[in-house]
């Protein structure tokens, strides 16, 4: 089941008066600067209407959960640090990719990400 938003994020207001791409921009980014759990969680609670930001908000913090699992893993000595360094790298290239595409009012997920997230938010 693949989420499609109907509407158009670069046109409709959400958060604080900003437009929901931008709103969307600024929850992917945030996993950059290391705040992406405060500002996902609250962008969940805060945006009640606009699907588009809460689809975006939903995937970081289910990203976020798969740092600190990737980070557990990398207490083990060898194999670990690898398994985190190989993971954080594909973190930050799903994430890069979700930046542009939140700027750019399109959806972007994977099967992955999408089934995570079905089982943290159902």
């Amino acid at each position: 089941m693949s989420f499609e938003y109907k509407g158009n994020p670069r046109e409709e207001a959400s958060i604080g008066g900003l437009r929901a791409s931008i709103a969307a921009f600024f929850i992917c980014i945030s996993f950059f600067l290391g705040m992406s759990f405060i500002v996902s969680l609250a962008s969940l609670i805060l945006e009640k209407e606009n699907e588009f930001v809460r689809f975006y908000a939903e995937r970081t913090l289910a990203l976020n959960m798969i740092f600190l699992v990737l980070l557990v893993c990398n207490i083990i000595f060898f194999i670990g640090q690898i398994i985190f360094l190989l993971g954080l790298i594909a973190l930050s290239v799903y994430q890069i990719i979700a930046c542009v595409k939140a700027y750019k009012g399109q959806t972007f997920d994977l099967p992955f990400m999408e089934k995570i997230c079905d089982f943290l938010f159902a």
